[in-house]
């Protein structure tokens, strides 16, 4: 088989998909109603004569100055997280998640201790134009059936400030009934609050995410954000990493009437604005702080689904797959030998497929040797060259057969790329040296181990391919060096599995 065969459905397939997702998947009707619609973007612009410039600024109260060291703190714990809340600026100070990962329990950060961030990084932070409160006192805390209620009120020349967190025991969201009474004038708020941040992830990027005027999600790099873009009145806005997402998910009583991003040195905070009032007013949002888990996510909007890394026209392949690795971790308790036997799975379930497959190649290599034949024996005779080969392909077809199980493999191995790339299941889940299966191979031992199964794979192929064959062994063991250890493992057993099959298929002659 040429390069071209291969090429040719591998590109029209890859083509089609392309055009599947952004001509069937990606389109959603566009609300007709005129005026300001959710998700629509707005450059800001430079000049106040035109309209309001976009604040980032944020002016404590002086007489607040010293108070962060005072501030008390209160934790509320649930089965998945630990949320550590502050008087100072009645903010989350600090978000730690709760995880099991081959039976020991582990520890996740996504927000920076309260000790290692500046005031204007507490997220759901309050911020008025002017003499922003920093000194709050909590005023009540109580359990409710399923969550925890915490109540703080701060008073400036201003306004009265009174937020009420709920923080549910059952799910990954904190609810915020925030009220501001105006004292003199109008009054425009602002709420802040901050990406997830795990500062053991070297390779993490964080990124925005936001709902467009199509109802879909969209995200932007960090590196990518523009600070003069804001969005109108969002009902999903905020912030991703890797592995969690935190966001606004629903907005009631309409706060945010703009929004937009402040970058803050490690963290990218997003800020909803609200309209500037003149008498008291009360508003319901509703946050979703917590990992990139399809079950946990559509507990709290499903809309949020749409930011796993494995979404997308394979995401029912790569949900199956998720789910079939979970299954067999629940009976082996560790992800790599899940890893392991699931990749065992797939390779038997497509095995008659690759025999077939291994037959329809040993009949392409003879298909070859007779067209080679034909075009010596008939060289100079061209009429007869073509109607000879017209015949061959008549009677023997052009034995594409055996590219049929290697075309079927590349949508598993794409969706299985992707889940054991971002899968938060796969984060500091350990296997035999490995200490991070999310994470690359810290010694390269798996990517080594490829490249050289690859080259003992070249060594049953035609003599002819076998420079080629060694060359892309190479090749391909570099790139995956910069995969994660736990896709190294699924590629390297397959190799390992589709060698013991070959040599089988040879020594009882098989194929």
């Amino acid at each position: 088989m040429n390069m071209r065969d291969i090429l040719l459905p591998l590109t029209l397939a890859l083509l089609t998909t392309w055009a599947v997702q952004y001509f069937i998947f990606n389109r959603t009707a566009i609300s007709p109603e005129g005026g300001v619609q959710s998700g629509q973007t707005f450059t800001a612009p430079q000049s106040q004569l035109e309209t309001r410039p976009l604040n980032r600024e944020v002016d404590f109260s002086d007489a607040d100055s010293a108070y962060a060291g005072q501030a008390q703190l209160t934790e509320v714990q649930t089965e998945h997280a630990l949320y550590t809340f502050s008087t100072a600026g009645a903010s989350l100070q600090q978000l730690t998640f709760k995880r099991v990962a081959d039976g020991k329990p582990i520890l996740i950060n996504t927000l920076e201790p309260y000790d290692k961030i500046t005031r204007e990084e507490a997220s759901f932070l309050v911020v008025l134009n002017e003499k922003t409160p920093y000194n709050y006192t909590l005023v009540s805390q109580q359990r409710l059936a399923s969550a925890t209620q915490l109540v703080y009120q701060a008073q400036t020349p201003a306004a009265t400030i009174q937020k009420t967190f709920t923080i549910h025991d059952d799910k990954y969201q904190i609810d915020l009934e925030l009220g501001i009474t105006p004292k003199q004038g109008p009054v425009q708020a602002r709420l802040m609050f901050g990406s997830p941040y795990i500062s053991q992830v070297k390779d993490d990027q964080i990124s925005a995410v936001y709902n467009t005027q199509k109802g879909s999600l969209e995200k932007e790099a960090r590196a990518k954000i523009d600070l003069n873009k804001g969005w109108f009145a969002p009902t999903l806005f905020g912030t991703e990493d890797r592995y969690f997402v935190h966001a606004l998910v629903s907005d009631q009583n309409k706060f945010a009437e703009r929004a937009y991003y402040a970058l803050r040195d490690k963290q990218v905070i997003s800020i909803l604005e609200a309209a500037p009032i003149e008498q008291r007013a009360t508003w319901n949002l509703s946050f979703f702080v917590g990992p990139k888990d399809e079950k946990v996510m559509a507990a709290v909007d499903p809309r949020l689904e749409q930011l796993l890394d494995y979404s997308g026209i394979l995401a029912p392949l790569a949900r199956l797959l998720l789910m079939v690795l979970n299954y067999l971790y629940n009976f082996l308790h560790n992800y790599g030998w899940a890893i392991v036997a699931m990749t065992t799975l797939i390779n038997l379930i497509l095995l008659p497929l690759n025999l077939k497959g291994a037959q329809g190649m040993k009949k392409y290599a003879e298909f070859q040797k007779k067209l080679d034949y034909i075009k010596k024996k008939y060289k100079d005779d061209p009429d007869t060259l073509s109607r000879e080969q017209a015949a061959l392909i008549t009677k023997n077809g052009m034995g594409l057969g055996g590219c049929l199980p290697k075309l079927l493999q590349l949508p598993i191995f794409f969706a299985l790329s992707r889940v054991l790339s971002n899968s938060i299941q796969l984060y500091q889940a350990p296997f035999l040296w490995i200490k991070d299966l999310s994470s690359k191979d810290p010694y390269y031992i798996l990517p080594i181990a490829i490249a050289i199964s690859m080259i003992i794979q070249s060594t049953a192929t035609d003599p002819k391919q076998r420079f080629t064959m060694m060359a892309v062994a190479l090749v391909f063991g570099a790139f995956a060096a910069n995969f994660s250890a736990g896709l190294c493992l699924y590629i390297l057993v397959g190799i390992i599995l589709m060698n013991i099959q070959t040599y089988v298929q040879q020594k009882f002659n098989w194929a």
